[in-house]
């Protein structure tokens, strides 16, 4: 099912439609006809984390240039917004001066620089 399928005759959007389907997938500890506080807990942290692995995963495609599931600072681009905020000087700056923040034996888990 898609967004359209919960779209009814006037355009409007079915709340009805979208309980009848989610309900029966929160109500399960104990499958009661009762949503408690626990159910819809987890049921929101399994959404969010369902969420933040999707946009992880299409952050490390944008980014990750070259694949090797890693980003650098020099394959990151940031966005306009921190461009025009000053704030890519910064990220230049720290990215150049790693052994100052982290000293002179810093180095990725992998041996790479």
């Amino acid at each position: 099912m898609n967004a359209e399928d919960f779209i009814n005759d006037e355009d409007k959007f079915n709340v009805t439609s979208r309980l009848l389907l989610l309900f029966p997938k929160i109500d399960v500890d104990p499958a009661d006809q009762f949503v408690d506080l626990h159910e819809l807990t987890i049921w929101n942290l399994q959404q969010a984390h369902r969420e933040v692995l999707h946009r992880s995963q299409r952050e490390m495609e944008l980014h990750d240039k070259n694949h090797d599931a890693f980003v650098s600072f020099s394959e990151y681009d940031p966005p306009s917004w921190v461009k025009s905020a000053g704030n890519y000087l910064l990220l230049l700056l720290l990215s150049n001066s790693r052994s100052v923040l982290w000293g002179s034996n810093y180095s990725r888990k992998d041996g790479g620089n």
